[in-house]
């Protein structure tokens, strides 16, 4: 038996939500190792994502919006100076 098959049992939960639990761990460890990730709301962002509570199309608009926006503010930061 495998070690996820063992976790499953031991909790009382099914070997898949043992499976689903490992990827969405994985994700947040991917997503918090990114150095892309530059603000506190990607890094929100991100996390709701890996935990599921975003699904990737809302996630790649909610990113896109705010990297846009955050690129407007440096150009007219740059245009003040």
């Amino acid at each position: 038996m495998g070690l996820p098959k063992v976790a499953a049992a031991s909790y009382g939960v099914s070997y898949l939500t043992v499976l689903l639990r490992l990827v969405r761990l994985a994700e947040k460890i991917k997503v918090h190792g990114d150095a892309q990730i530059s603000t506190e709301f990607e890094c929100l962002l991100c996390a709701r994502f890996a935990d599921g509570m975003l699904d990737m199309s809302t996630f790649k608009v909610l990113l896109r919006a705010h990297q846009d926006e955050m690129e407007r503010l440096r150009e007219d930061s740059d245009c003040d100076t």
